[in-house]
């Protein structure tokens, strides 16, 4: 109706406008386990409807108070022990900006969660009807293949997966790994999805970061050029370590370094 579609146009705006906020004044704190938290949390804890909207903006609006307060406590504590003196003082630094900005930040995310809250609700109750398979894969070379499910699957995950992120990526190939997760490589990424009936990004890594690819008796080690971490609270890394299931080590490892090589010239192995 027009009044539903309405209310679904306003409220998305409204936190599409407002999540973009969100992730500048969250930089400002220049908290990195921070700003690490609040994108995870912020693309991964999507309210169905907006009960669960508002409950959600409050809980990130009480934490960010939270933080705020206790921060400035907190993060002195935290760079004396890292860095001594000048992680004392780069901690008083960070705690006096976050007292300031974490609470602003958790004001504006909940008005973002409500409004997403509201934008969900306006679907909620609207009847889903699945397809029997999933869209059919394209060969990047534009020639027609017979239907393949696991490539189905690994296109559908890269377009949909982490709100979208990986959209506009072009699917190259995939492979299942162990732990139920997929491989999928994309033009200019490497992403590993975890547990296909409710799948979530375990990690992504682009093919720009790759320094090099070494093959080991049963996983393949992909060595990065900076330290990269995509996950809530996970450290930085430099290395990522691939154990497929569905092909060889060695098969997998030849197609990896193959997709490397044509997009931008050999790299080290």
């Amino acid at each position: 109706s027009l009044a539903k579609n309405t209310v679904r146009g306003v409220s998305n705006s409204i936190a599409k406008l407002t999540d973009t906020l969100s992730v500048g004044a969250s930089a400002l704190s220049f908290d990195d386990d921070y700003i690490r938290e609040h994108d995870y949390k912020r693309t991964h804890e999507q309210p169905k409807h907006v009960v669960e909207g508002v409950a959600q903006g409050l809980k990130s609006f009480g934490k960010g108070l939270f933080k705020g307060a206790t921060g400035i406590f907190s993060e002195p504590v935290k760079g004396a022990t890292q860095d001594g003196v000048s992680g004392f003082a780069k901690g008083v630094a960070k705690g006096a900006v976050g007292i300031f900005v974490k609470p602003v930040v958790g004001t504006i995310d909940l008005v973002v969660k409500t409004t997403e809250g509201i934008r969900n609700t306006t679907t909620y109750w609207d009847p889903t009807i699945k397809p029997r398979r999933y869209p059919r894969h394209f060969d990047p070379n534009g020639i027609l293949q017979p239907y393949n499910a696991e490539f189905a699957l690994a296109q559908f995950l890269l377009r949909t997966v982490d709100r979208q992120v990986f959209v506009s990526h072009t699917y190259q190939f995939s492979s299942i790994l162990q732990e139920r997760q997929l491989l999928i490589v994309s033009n200019s990424a490497i992403v590993v999805v975890q547990d296909f009936g409710e799948p979530t990004l375990s990690w992504w890594i682009s093919i720009s970061d790759i320094k090099g690819v070494q093959l080991c008796e049963r996983e393949i080690v992909i060595f990065l050029s900076r330290p990269v971490s995509n996950r809530m609270m996970e450290s930085p890394t430099q290395i990522r370590v691939l154990r497929s299931s569905s092909r060889s080590p060695a098969e997998l490892y030849h197609l990896i370094v193959q997709h490397i090589r044509v997009l931008r010239g050999v790299v080290n192995q």
